[in-house]
């Protein structure tokens, strides 16, 4: 697709299928535009919209007037839509994340007060539950690393709607094992059945070096699994952050990195030494975290041995955690065991015993509970302390100005 130098193409998303059309014809009725495509998000349900103005001035206008305003309920978000753009993107270099946001906090608020504070911005997401709370953190993209860099000194521990926010770089997730550039992917839907279709998923969020779908050799049929190969470690980890979880074609799709099977066994071998020497195999109450993403909790008691040796099994969904009470120690060492054996989905859970979750979560620093003692005498309701560091207490005791002494 070429891209006029005079003209000015705008990504729309965040809007439902189902209200594509009359959403077009209300903007009809305000800006002058051409539709140049559609095709379904990321997000189940939803559109992307790709339209063009004939000028620069005309499509930033548009940006300014309408990016996060709702449309039956919906809150639209704007995208300048060239190769400059996604570039930045894709880079993430301008990205920041806010910690401990209130409840009531509203895109085009933050949009309006960033903008004109600091500078241009090219989205904000707020993730949130099924009953669309957030989950107390956000995320700018500010169109200039420096400006990231502006907001982050400038608004770091100051108040918002009566908390105080914490303001870091973002930083995309590695794996434990280094760099990668190697990708497995599962659960693709039937309508990506050729390498060149994969390659096509990859190529908008790194350069695909070399994509294979993986084939069953007995029945010659596709797996829904395939292996892609990207150029850089950093295409790797956009390509994850993207992807992952995606909703491609009505399937929930997982990428992660590529382990050759002597990895993978090797590092579960230290997994079961680790377990055998500590005092987890006494306990009766287990933790599990990061559970793939199509999990249910009928086939997760299944595979911890079934109602008849689980006493209580509590599963949530929207963060696919879950804690077991066993009835035995016994039945307990042996759903560690197959844990660490065996796979649930193609995956290797993360289980931990319940006590140990609860006191790494409270093994918090000297200056993090100092910090905390402070607020409550000030009257200040403390945020969730695991999510800052030691250094980012130490910068608000060390500068108490940043801390109001109450809200009003």
């Amino acid at each position: 697709m070429s891209e006029s130098s005079n003209s000015y193409m705008v990504k729309i998303d965040g809007l439902k299928s189902k209200h594509q059309d009359s959403y077009l014809e209300y903007l009809k009725g305000k800006y002058e535009f051409s539709f140049v495509s559609s095709k379904p998000s990321k997000k189940e349900k939803h559109v992307d919209i790709l339209i063009d103005f004939e000028s620069q001035k005309k499509g930033k206008e548009f940006i300014d007037h309408e990016i996060y305003t709702t449309y039956k309920k919906e809150e639209i978000n704007l995208i300048e839509y060239s190769k400059k753009m996604k570039e930045i993107i894709k880079s993430q270099k301008g990205n920041v994340v806010m910690k401990n946001i209130p409840k009531n906090i509203g895109k085009k608020e933050l949009y309006d007060a960033f903008t004109s504070a600091i500078g241009p911005i090219i989205s904000i997401k707020i993730p949130v539950d099924d009953k669309h709370d957030n989950l107390g953190y956000l995320y700018i993209l500010f169109e200039k690393p420096e400006d990231a860099a502006k907001c982050i000194n400038e608004f770091n521990g100051s108040g918002i709607n009566g908390n105080i926010v914490i303001l870091e770089k973002y930083e995309p997730k590695v794996s434990n094992n280094g760099l990668f550039t190697n990708l497995y992917f599962k659960n693709l839907p039937q309508s990506i059945d050729s390498d060149t279709k994969l390659e096509r998923l990859v190529s908008p969020y790194g350069d695909v070096v070399s994509p294979k779908l993986k084939i069953d050799l007995r029945t010659k049929k596709l797996t829904g699994c395939a292996y892609c190969s990207v150029k850089t470690h950093d295409d790797a980890v956009n390509v994850i952050e993207n992807l992952n979880g995606a909703n491609i074609d009505g399937k929930i799709i997982e990428v992660e990195p590529f382990q050759k099977k002597q990895e993978i066994e090797k590092q579960r071998g230290r997994e079961l030494v680790r377990i055998q020497n500590s005092k987890i195999l006494e306990q009766q109450t287990l933790f599990v975290s990061k559970a793939p993403i199509n999990s249910t909790k009928d086939s997760l008691i299944e595979f911890f041995g079934g109602n008849n040796v689980i006493i209580e099994f509590d599963f949530d969904p929207n963060k696919n955690t879950m804690r077991i009470e066993f009835k035995s120690k016994e039945a307990t060492r042996n759903a560690l065991l197959k844990s660490v054996t065996h796979r649930y989905k193609d995956f290797f859970l993360k289980v931990e015993h319940y006590q140990q979750k609860i006191e790494r979560i409270r093994a918090v620093s000297d200056s993090i509970r100092e910090l905390e003692n402070k607020l409550r005498i000030m009257g200040i309701e403390p945020f969730e302390f695991n999510r800052i560091s030691d250094d980012q207490a130490k910068l608000l005791l060390e500068n108490e100005d940043l801390i109001p002494g109450r809200f009003e």
